[in-house]
């Protein structure tokens, strides 16, 4: 139920920083920019070492800066903010936001358009483009092949939205009544398919999510496609099985772990013989971390 205090058309916008000043300030310009001015910017400092955070607290003091003493991850993080825009209750929509993203100008206005149109429409989220090479899509929305586990990419909305399984937290609307229903982001992913989770549970709750056409943003893209760090391989090889567990219909499970220990004894075989031996033992990590039920930040996090 909406407070009588909310404004049904304001949204906070939560942005994390961890030692990335120069992209959390690039970020935040482009907000100003923006031609929709009902909004809030929450700016959570998520444990930064480098003093980035007092910077930006200065720089931009008409946001309401947070701080973390550690490293709550990107699930963590939004929490955090998003428990600070329930307080204020002033707003009826959050929207998670990368802070190595550059917002369009038409951002708002568009996602709230879609948002406004129909009730049911609980989750929206932007085009995401290469920061590096602004006229090519990267990702509207993701789809999932349940039997391999494999979270796809959808990269064209042909009308004005779409209603898709899961839309990217790179720049993800929510109205508030999802958050009411279904609670906040899952913090034992830390990083990596909270947003999917996230999307998915309300999709069982009855919300519909949709990929918006005209909502852009720019995200700076690791230019090396496909070149995982040995953080990155520990963190999926943990995280996608609990995914699947909490998401997947059951009846695909047994093809999906049959398929998933295949791929992860391969890997750990293969960076062992071709001498990647800090990737061999990621992997075995995030096994090991996975059927143990240790999530949260894990070993390599530490």
């Amino acid at each position: 139920m909406q407070n009588p205090s909310q404004d049904r058309d304001r949204i906070d916008i939560i942005i994390l920083n961890f030692n990335q000043e120069a992209d959390t300030s690039e970020c935040i310009l482009s907000l100003k920019r923006m031609n929709y001015k009902n909004y809030r910017i929450i700016l959570v400092d998520n444990g930064s070492t480098d003093g980035s955070g007092d910077r930006l607290k200065k720089r931009f003091n008409e946001a309401d800066y947070i701080k973390s003493d550690v490293n709550l991850g990107f699930a963590g993080g939004c929490n955090l903010g998003i428990k600070s825009s329930f307080a204020a209750a002033a707003a009826g929509h959050v929207l998670l936001l990368n802070n190595d993203t550059v917002a369009g100008e038409n951002l708002l206005t568009s996602l709230l358009k879609i948002a406004n149109s129909e009730n049911a429409i609980g989750i929206l989220g932007a085009v995401n483009y290469y920061y590096s090479r602004p006229e090519k899509v990267h990702m509207a929305a993701h789809r999932f092949l349940w039997w391999s586990g494999i979270q796809g990419i959808k990269t064209g909305v042909k009308k004005e939205f779409e209603e898709v399984q899961s839309v990217s937290a790179c720049c993800m609307l929510i109205k508030k009544e999802v958050i009411e229903r279904i609670g906040l982001l899952d913090e034992r992913f830390f990083i990596y398919y909270e947003d999917s989770d996230f999307c998915l549970r309300a999709g069982r709750a009855g919300f519909k999510v949709a990929a918006v056409r005209d909502a852009k943003v720019w995200h700076k893209i690791s230019k090396i496609i496909g070149r995982k760090t040995a953080k990155e391989y520990y963190i999926y090889t943990r995280n996608q099985p609990f995914f699947m567990i909490k998401n997947c219909p059951g009846i695909f499970l047994p093809v999906y772990f049959l398929v998933y220990s295949l791929k992860v004894f391969i890997r750990i075989g293969w960076f062992f013989v071709t001498g990647k031996r800090p990737l061999s033992s990621a992997v075995r990590r995030g096994l090991a971390d996975f059927i143990r039920g240790r999530f949260g930040k894990g070993r390599l996090f530490e």
